[in-house]
């Protein structure tokens, strides 16, 4: 626990750049082209040198599936999130900031998708990474999904995974 504290205060400024590299790649959805997303997504696990799978019913709805085993036999436990978000207005009506800025101001960041669930996400991904590196003292299975379909229901995102892709169902 101590050392996960210490990474996460450690890379603190980093956290945060995320997020708002995150915000600033758009996946509106409706239409639901998340590519630049996933792209964003999946430097940072190359950067960690985290193996990964992308899974894409839909050409331009990729889902992104990565997984390590600890070093004991346990339990599987899945972090979930989405990429996309649901879409601005073209004016911008009702926003006082860049949609797609990811701008921080009175310590907070503003952008579409912050709160949904983008925040959520990234958290997922650096407790994935932060855990694949003592992955050898933990128990079980971790995988992390982030899919591309989730604001209109649609059938290519965590609905598809979980209907052909038995290997992302936890039981933890």
């Amino acid at each position: 626990r101590q050392q996960l504290l210490e990474w996460i205060d450690r890379d603190r400024d980093d956290l945060v750049r995320f997020l708002q590299g995150f915000v600033q790649q758009k996946g509106p959805n409706p239409p639901g082209d998340t590519r630049s997303t996933a792209a964003y997504l999946t430097r940072f696990l190359d950067k960690e040198r985290l193996s990964y799978r992308i899974i894409a019913p839909h050409p331009e709805m990729p889902n992104i599936v990565a997984s390590f085993d600890g070093g004991r036999p346990g339990k599987h436990l899945v972090l979930n999130g989405h990429i996309d978000v649901f879409p601005v207005a073209d004016d911008g009506a009702g926003w006082t900031k860049d949609p797609w800025g990811g701008e921080i101001a009175d310590g907070k960041i503003y952008g579409r998708g912050v709160a949904d669930m983008k925040c959520g996400t990234t958290a997922s991904f650096f407790t994935f990474a932060y855990l694949a590196r003592m992955k050898d003292r933990l128990q079980g299975r971790l995988t992390l999904t982030a899919v591309s379909d989730e604001e209109t229901f649609g059938p290519y995102g965590a609905r598809y995974l979980m209907e052909h892709h038995p290997e992302v169902h936890g039981d933890a």
